[in-house]
């Protein structure tokens, strides 16, 4: 007779749940004690159920096993460790089962793009064999710009990947462009245009969070212009569209998304979580035609006594649960510094966030 304790259940129970290629339910506020991690930017691996988290000023990527406790470190040579490098860019793509990772000069963003110069690399790394796959230089991008439109450009930090396995890297600031990586690194212009203007004087980014839809369209951040753009990524010349949003309150300024989320908790694939740092929140969007319109639904403010002092850079699913990650970009009083906070958390806001898109009715996934 097989005799099963409560222990060899709950391991049987984590085989079986990730031979299914789900992961176990995991939820609420939690920590990660690692000096000086300072996250801007994270995913979560939904084949191994780890979680990437971008150390923006080591410029290392830290591997994060939320149901173990357990951690390891990624590094790089030339990058880790080194100036002006920051990674402030993370996205996983279950396509490939490939960790995207930006690797790129902090320069234009401390000085809130005034200072349009240093090195970018967007790194493939795979997963299941742990082994960098390419470190695509985005110097030519930039380089073909100049030479097309005399304009100098740079700032890279945010990616998003089609179902061919192409990564879409836009430009934050001085024009509006997105470079085009092929699965094998190499990188060509895919959409540059000479638009240049930027409602926001003090912060003039253009392109900033985007992801990819299942139906084929990235959707972009326009930060200049207040609002979302999509592209059909089978179009060719790419053409920004913009997305008409609707139910703004008389005190919204314009979406501005240091990161963007598409959540698969909503199946369809109709809920966006947008990190609005300069209103210290997260605002919600839903759709009801793949995001020809989008409605504003709500913000989720990071106002948890544990994230005091922080800006809600970016947020993640893990597992079926929702987290702000909050960047502890001030700890000195000198805007995007490194600090010695060893301690960082995740706040929960799950039931945040399903309160506000449950109103327009957004199918919300099994748990």
């Amino acid at each position: 007779m097989l005799h099963l304790t409560l222990s060899s259940i709950s391991l049987l129970s984590l085989l079986v749940t990730k031979a299914l290629g789900a992961c176990p339910p995991f939820n609420s506020t939690f920590f990660i004690d690692n000096s000086k991690l300072y996250p801007e930017n994270l995913d979560f691996d939904t084949q191994h159920c780890k979680l990437y988290v971008g150390s923006n000023f080591n410029a290392t990527v830290l591997v994060y096993d939320p149901y173990k406790n357990t951690q390891e470190i990624l590094t790089f040579d030339g990058i880790s460790h080194t100036d002006p490098f920051h990674i402030s860019g993370i996205d996983f793509d279950e396509k490939t089962g490939s960790i995207f990772i930006s690797a790129n000069s902090g320069t234009p963003f401390v000085t809130f793009g005034q200072n349009l110069t240093g090195p970018n690399y967007l790194i493939r790394y795979d997963t299941k064999t742990k082994r960098v796959v390419y470190k695509a230089d985005l110097a030519g991008f930039l380089t073909d710009i100049k030479d097309t439109l005399n304009l100098t450009v740079n700032g890279f930090q945010d990616m998003a990947e089609d179902h061919l396995g192409n990564s879409f890297v836009p430009v934050d600031f001085g024009v509006r462009a997105i470079a085009k990586v092929s699965p094998s690194g190499d990188v060509t212009p895919w959409y540059v245009s000479n638009d240049t203007a930027s409602a926001n004087s003090y912060y003039p980014a253009l392109y900033e969070g985007l992801v990819f839809h299942p139906t084929g369209k990235l959707i972009v951040t326009d930060a200049g212009a207040g609002t979302f753009v999509t592209f059909d990524t089978n179009a060719a010349p790419p053409k920004p569209r913009t997305v008409k949003i609707s139910g703004f309150t008389s005190d919204y300024k314009g979406v501005s998304c240091d990161g963007l989320l598409n959540p698969a908790r909503y199946p369809g694939r109709d809920v966006l979580l947008c990190s609005e740092d300069g209103i210290n929140a997260i605002t919600v969007f839903t759709t009801k035609d793949s995001w020809k319109t989008a409605k504003y639904v709500g913000q989720v403010a990071n106002n948890n006594t544990l994230a005091a002092g922080s800006i809600p850079a970016a947020t993640v699913q893990i597992s079926n649960s929702l987290y702000i990650s909050p960047f502890f970009s001030n700890d000195t009083g000198i805007a995007d510094t490194v600090g010695n906070r060893s301690n960082f958390p995740f706040i929960d806001i799950t039931s945040s966030v399903d309160a506000l898109v449950s109103v327009d009715n957004i199918k919300i996934a099994d748990c």
